[in-house]
């Protein structure tokens, strides 16, 4: 029998970045593996409030079938080498999906491998998988895809909308990090594309 107990001394990516978010429910762990990643990492506070508010975007611009956000950087490439693995998960969904459906993806890329592959190690020693990739290797995973304007970019300018809503405050510890992505060569990538 399978237990349904959450272990709460064991960091969750969904956990940390609701609390990145503004939102309350997370645990000692997941503050924890934060503190101890934006030290080195202190753009990834604006990365994960610019997703939420690319999700925002992206669902109320056109009619979205699919969300494969901050989904890719969790999905190994096969050990031998290459995407099918990843590829193999994403195609899954989407080849069920109606002709004519969109999907809207993002992923964590850093333009300098060195630095991406420490920053996907430093995640994957807290237990949480993590798969590195630079944009082009992303663009791959998503071959055959048709992308909408204005194409696979940063997400925060994937047609910014000044009118959107706000999210929560940050939460006083992590109030040194906000504001640090500006100039990054860490940051998500993504864009809706037509299937």
């Amino acid at each position: 029998m399978t237990s349904n107990k959450v272990d709460t001394t064991l960091p969750h990516s969904a956990r940390a970045y609701g609390w990145m978010l503004g939102l309350k429910d997370n645990f000692s762990a997941d503050r924890e593996f934060l503190l101890n990643l934006l030290p080195n990492f202190p753009e990834c506070l604006d990365i994960s409030r610019q997703n939420r508010q690319f999700l925002y975007r992206a669902v109320s611009s056109q009619p979205v079938a699919v969300l494969y956000l901050s989904v890719g950087h969790h999905l190994k490439d096969d050990p031998g080498g290459g995407l099918a693995g990843a590829r193999d998960t994403l195609h899954a969904v989407i080849d069920h999906a109606a002709t004519g459906s969109h999907i809207a993806a993002s992923q964590v890329v850093c333009d300098d491998p060195v630095r991406g592959l420490a920053f996907g190690s430093a995640i994957d020693a807290a237990g949480i998988p993590w798969q590195s990739r630079t944009p082009e290797e992303f663009t791959a995973l998503l071959d055959g895809l048709t992308p909408l304007d204005p194409g696979l970019v940063n997400l925060k300018e994937w047609r910014p909308d000044p009118a959107q809503p706000q999210l929560p405050s940050v939460d006083p510890a992590l109030k040194p990090f906000e504001g640090r992505a500006q100039g990054s060569n860490l940051y998500e990538y993504s864009g809706v594309l037509m299937l």
